[in-house]
């Protein structure tokens, strides 16, 4: 699970919808249950509640930059698993 803080290049809800089809789930909220916090500089040094509650329950917390690079990568691979099985059915 996957949670934002800050103000990111793209809107959360762009983001939202990436790492969901990547396979992830989204958290409006940090607690136990997210993986990784992803927000941007200037809201880590600010300490936001985000990431002191990203901090206290020991979420890594990762710049804005790793998650839309990432991302892009999964979803472009994904198209490409998703064109193969597309052209393995149609045969």
């Amino acid at each position: 699970m996957i949670a934002f803080s800050g103000k990111l290049s793209q809107t959360q809800s762009e983001l939202k919808e990436l790492i969901e089809e990547a396979g992830a789930k989204y958290s409006t909220t940090v607690s136990g249950n997210v993986d990784y916090l992803i927000s941007t500089e200037n809201d880590i040094n600010k300490n936001s509640a985000k990431v002191q509650n990203a901090k206290s329950h020991n979420v890594p917390i990762m710049e804005g930059k790793f998650i839309t690079v990432n991302l892009t990568i999964i979803r472009g691979f994904s198209s490409q698993l998703n064109r193969r099985r597309q052209e393995t059915f149609r045969q």
